[in-house]
C-alpha cells in the first residue's frame, strides 16, 4: 500500500494530477477518466475566472481523481 499525503505544491511541482492524468489515459479506466474531466469541466471554468475557489477546486480534483484508482492491483502501478 502506498500512501500520500500533501502532495501538491509541497513534494512537487503542483503537477501531480498530470502524472495520474497521464496514467489513466493510457489504462483500461480511461473512459472513466472522460467522464470524470467531462462532469467538472463546469467547475474548472469557474475556479479559472475566480468565481469558485481555484486551491479548493484543485484539492477536490486530485482528492476525487485518485477514487479512479480503486480496485486497481499495486503491479499495475
Amino acid at each position: 500500500m502506498v500512501v500520500a499525503a500533501d502532495l501538491e505544491g509541497t513534494l512537487t511541482t503542483g503537477r501531480t494530477w498530470k502524472g495520474l492524468a497521464n496514467y489513466l489515459q493510457a489504462s483500461p479506466q480511461a473512459g472513466a477518466y472522460k467522464q470524470f474531466v467531462r462532469a467538472r469541466r463546469g467547475a474548472y471554468v469557474a475556479a479559472q475566472l475566480g468565481i469558485q475557489d481555484k486551491r479548493a477546486f484543485q484539492n477536490r480534483w486530485l482528492r476525487d481523481l485518485v477514487g479512479l484508482f480503486d480496485g486497481t492491483p499495486e503491479e499495475s502501478f
